[in-house]
């Protein structure tokens, strides 16, 4: 017979709210030529999930591109437009 729990997988913590504009500022920093999501982190001083989060929405309004290996870069970068 199983346990019918060993309990939470990770501890809850208390984690700050992410900076505001946070999107905005991670959107300025975007250019053609991709940076990793680590230095976006450090240089906008927000934590990793933040990023990511902002990263996710800025993608889905169409003003960033996820790359491979942990890159981001501007939406024009990934999806050139066609002449």
């Amino acid at each position: 017979m199983r346990p019918l729990s060993a309990g939470p997988l990770f501890e809850e913590r208390d984690s700050p709210p992410p900076p505001p504009g946070l999107p905005k500022k991670i959107a300025a920093l975007l250019s053609p030529t991709p940076i990793h999501v680590n230095d976006l982190a450090r240089l906008v001083e927000a934590p990793m999930g933040a990023v990511a989060a902002a990263l996710t929405e800025l993608e889905l309004s169409g003003r960033a591109a996820s790359l491979p290996g942990g890159y981001a870069a501007s939406s024009g970068a990934a999806f050139p437009l066609g002449d």
